[in-house]
């Protein structure tokens, strides 16, 4: 597969390249795994002076003679470094004479094989920092484990890096070429697909090598997510437990119910048989440790309201929770059937969950680009106490007075008139009195009728088509 994207990262370091003639530069990346953050860093280094270094987990002694086996190609005439200051001694001094790139993949790996590395490292930067034209890149998938190591003052290579590069998922629109690349067609197909894998580059990757492209969303959640030699089967496993450590399965038993759409402190702790006071424990970590997961309160609350609820943020974390985490005695035991039978009766479910944050991001977009009613100043959803008047999009400007609220329908045969009727009366409750101006929408995926037509314009509410995001 073809190189995607990554324009706005690779730019990063190309600058920090050029600045390293004046003096070493430290950069990191982090993201989770199957993000792509090695296929950046091999795309960045092709035809520059370049060493790359895979960090796994074996002895120290192993490493250094595998690395020292790379440095032997361009300079045969050194031996084999037994020691990691003299290896990076070497590396250093030889970017004194040459500028060089540097790249340390699965950094973090250092603290499971040898835990002085990290000052050892920290030593060299500062011995070297101004007389080495080397660019240091150090890559890691824990991200957990990086923040600490570059980001906690008690570390030793605390405020080292230059600039720490966040990862994220690709856009709609990279996806977009993708899908068609992998000969997908249409929209409806395109959502499948990213309702499942969102912009994470590998799993596009694992459809092409597998040879589902254009092949249908059972298909493909049977060949390489719940059938007995799927790629994905575990993958929601290998991603997180060694994260959590020994609480893994407390967990994943919350990240489960998540999934699955208990969204609420009462409703886990309910569930799970347990105080809301030990739940909060779990959730917090979840949240401000790990970064998993997000607590959501109703638009225009305060940000400790009680009325928040608990969410997901990875989109496969979801999928994989709600069904394959859930029903793994079923991967297991062959009923790869009966499961796929089970996710396509509660995949229109599933998928409407992450159709309101397309249909949020779709809204919010707009108004970045300047083609929406009014600048958008917040956006999320809207819910009460009671739980009664529940509204899928919400954004406002409070300056301006303008709110924007919106009903989605994935399925635009399923709007009715009085689903326009209800989001009008809702759109008169006492919370919104305060905005002046007042727009509404239906946010659905394909295009309605005329007779659904002369209901928006009965009504004066805009309908919005969210299955063109996929057609750019």
């Amino acid at each position: 597969m073809r190189f995607y994207n990554r324009r706005r990262e690779l730019s990063l370091l190309e600058k920090h390249y050029r600045r390293a003639s004046a003096g070493a530069i430290l950069d990191v990346i982090i993201g989770r795994r199957r993000i792509g953050k090695t296929e950046l860093a091999t795309q960045f280094i092709k035809r520059k002076n370049a060493f790359y270094f895979f960090v796994s987990r074996k002895p120290l002694s192993g490493l250094l003679k595998e690395w020292s086996g790379i440095l032997r190609e361009e300079f045969s005439a050194i031996g084999e470094f037994s020691d990691l200051e003299d290896f990076l001694a070497f590396l250093f001094e030889r970017a004194s004479k040459r500028k060089t790139i540097v790249v340390f993949d699965e950094f973090q790996n250092f603290k499971y094989i040898y835990r002085p590395a990290f000052s050892i490292f920290q030593k060299a930067l500062d011995r070297y920092k101004k007389k080495s034209k080397m660019y240091l890149i150090l890559i890691g998938s824990l991200v957990t484990l990086m923040e600490k190591i570059f980001s906690d003052n008690k570390e030793p290579l605390f405020g080292r890096a230059t600039k720490k590069i966040y990862l994220r998922p690709f856009d709609i629109r990279t996806c977009s070429h993708l899908l068609r690349d992998l000969k997908f067609k249409k929209s409806k197909e395109f959502f499948d697909i990213y309702s499942i894998f969102n912009g994470v580059p590998k799993y596009y990757v694992l459809l092409e090598e597998e040879n589902l492209g254009g092949k249908s969303i059972d298909t493909i959640i049977q060949e390489l997510i719940i059938g007995p030699e799927a790629n994905l089967k575990k993958e929601g496993e290998d991603l997180l437990k060694e994260e959590f450590g020994k609480d893994y399965q407390r967990y994943f038993e919350i990240l489960s119910l998540l999934g699955r759409g208990k969204t609420k402190l009462s409703e886990i702790a309910s569930s799970m048989k347990l105080p809301t006071t030990s739940i909060n424990v779990y959730l917090s970590k979840l949240e401000k440790k790990f970064k998993l997961i997000e607590r959501r309160t109703p638009i225009l609350e305060k940000p400790k309201a009680k009325l928040g609820r608990y969410y997901l943020k990875d989109t496969f974390l979801i999928f994989w929770f709600r069904f394959v985490y859930r029903y793994f005695s079923w991967t297991e035991g062959g009923a790869t059937k009966l499961l796929l039978k089970k996710i396509k009766g509660d995949l229109p479910a599933y998928q409407g969950l992450i159709f309101e944050k397309l249909a949020r991001d779709r809204v919010w977009d707009l108004s970045l680009q300047g083609k929406f009613h009014f600048t958008i100043t917040d956006i999320g959803r809207f819910w009460d106490k009671t739980g009664e008047n529940e509204i899928d999009v919400a954004a406002y400007n409070s300056q301006s007075r303008s709110i924007f609220l919106a009903e989605c329908k994935l399925n635009p045969g399923r709007i009715t008139k009085g689903l326009l009727n209800d989001l009008l009366r809702k759109s008169n409750l006492e919370k919104f009195n305060y905005f002046q101006n007042k727009y509404l929408g239906i946010i659905s995926f394909g295009k309605i009728s005329a007779r659904q037509k002369s209901w928006f314009a009965e009504k004066r509410i805009q309908f919005f088509d969210v299955s063109k995001v996929f057609s750019k």
